[in-house]
């Protein structure tokens, strides 16, 4: 089944879609995709840093003097302080947000 335009005469099927409004959609995951990829990569860099830097820590701490416990508390320091600080950042964040953000 079809329709008639509104501009009258130019008809088109049932749930066709504007051609305007497939290149904006297109033009949107373009966009979407874009930024999702730039986080990944950003993700990758930042583990690849990690990695690279948590198997020194010991050689580095050990060639200063530092014992083995106090290498234990230097590599768990960061996952203690996001377990403490997580709950009270989140409702902080959650507290200060734009509602407007929210959709």
């Amino acid at each position: 089944t079809s329709q008639t335009d509104a501009l009258g005469g130019a008809r088109r099927r049932e749930g066709a879609r504007d051609p305007v409004d497939a290149d904006e959609s297109s033009a949107a995951a373009d966009g979407i995709l874009r930024h999702f990829s730039l986080l990944v990569l950003s993700q990758f860099v930042l583990f690849l840093g990690v990695g690279a830097v948590i198997p020194t820590i010991p050689l580095y701490s050990q060639a200063i003097g530092l014992s083995s416990s106090v290498n234990g508390v230097v590599i768990s320091a960061p996952a203690l302080a996001l377990l403490l600080v997580s709950r009270v950042s989140g409702e902080f964040a959650d507290a200060a947000r734009k509602p407007a953000m929210m959709g």
